[in-house]
């Protein structure tokens, strides 16, 4: 914001974990915490959400919203509200639900509505980003939609800091995200359990799990493969940029993501991944380089790339090639999201004012 100092934000952001609702300022941000009563979000269609950020766009006055994701109705709200709005996509809903649809009835709820947000919203916007190119092709294709640009989001500079310590003795694996059907965390049991004889290793979950889906699949691994399975239930950023500064490789066969933070984590840090061929991934985990890619839904492919990493003199010991490591946090820099995000506000500013 240094660099654009006329330009005035916004952020309000509702959690029912807020102490209390309060405002604070940082040189040309204004940060609104809005604390909300918990469940009354996707029951009331949003409509409890719109009440409580009209409030404080009504003393705002923005000429434009930036609604960042469809998962909890952004878009809505602020055509609700009267507002033109750019959207930039977290997640592509209407993937995911296809590749694993919701099991419980909340999931089916709030899934539904963030695709239906997706079907109505986006051809409304001014502008839609999304983080990948394959993002940006489905976007395209699904919606129709003509304004689409990518604009990759940075891990937080803590990544940039890390100390690598890799340890090779055991081989440190680790998985970041929810264990679940989406992230594939049954074709990473599966995968390791057919290494468990060839390599002495330890893998680390990071994340909450989904349930029952864990616990059915804790009940179809070896003795040996639980043995040197270690749970990490909540971390900290901090304890996370730790655990990645020690590890050896990443592991992340998900079956659906469009540039999963964990892979991105992992990069900028300077830690081999493998993974599978799935949204941005191969955007900046260059085969060979800085990882190995595997085919989605595919146990013995993944099993495949995790004996491919372990054969690599670069990988083995938890290092990537220093080219790609160095061209990948400018890639992944905040600085490219920054002036990515620039030139999508000087392009709504261009529409509204009808000279684009």
């Amino acid at each position: 914001m240094r660099e654009h100092p006329e330009l005035e934000i916004h952020i309000v952001a509702l959690r029912k974990t807020f102490p209390r609702s309060s405002t604070y300022r940082a040189q040309n941000v204004t940060f609104h915490l809005i604390k909300t009563v918990g469940g009354l979000r996707a029951p009331t269609l949003f409509w409890y959400d719109t009440y409580l950020i009209g409030r404080v766009l009504r003393k705002v006055r923005p000429q434009l919203v930036h609604c960042w994701g469809t998962e909890w109705g952004a878009p809505w709200i602020a055509y609700r509200l009267g507002y033109p709005f750019i959207v930039t996509m977290q997640g592509i809903i209407t993937w995911y639900c296809r590749v694993s649809p919701p099991k419980n009835l909340y999931g089916k709820l709030y899934f539904g509505l963030s695709q239906l947000c997706e079907r109505q919203m986006l051809r409304k916007a001014i502008l839609v980003t999304t983080e990948s190119k394959y993002g940006v092709n489905f976007l395209k294709s699904e919606f129709g939609l003509t304004n689409v640009w990518q604009a990759e989001h940075p891990p937080i500079k803590l990544f940039f800091q890390v100390e690598r310590r890799p340890r090779v003795r055991p081989l440190k694996f680790v998985f970041v995200g929810r264990a679940s059907h989406l992230k594939g965390t049954d074709l990473l049991l599966k995968a390791l359990d057919q290494i468990v004889d060839i390599a002495d290793f330890e893998i680390v979950l990071i994340g909450s799990r989904e349930e029952p889906f864990f616990s059915e699949l804790m009940g179809k691994i070896s003795p040996k493969l639980k043995g040197r399975l270690v749970l990490r239930d909540v971390c900290t950023t901090a304890e996370v940029a730790n655990e990645l500064g020690e590890s050896t490789m990443l592991l992340f066969p998900t079956r659906a993501d469009t540039s999963p933070n964990a892979v991105k984590e992992a990069a900028v840090v300077g830690v081999p991944v493998v993974a599978t061929r799935v949204g941005g991934i191969p955007d900046y985990i260059i085969d060979g380089k800085n990882g190995v890619l595997c085919e989605p839904e595919s146990v013995e492919d993944f099993a495949r790339g995790i004996k491919s990493a372990l054969s690599n003199p670069m990988f083995s010991r938890g290092a990537v090639d220093p080219e790609t490591y160095k061209w990948v946090r400018d890639y992944l820099s905040p600085e490219r999201m920054g002036q990515r995000f620039w030139e999508a506000y000087c392009f709504a500013a261009k529409k509204l004012a009808g000279t684009a």
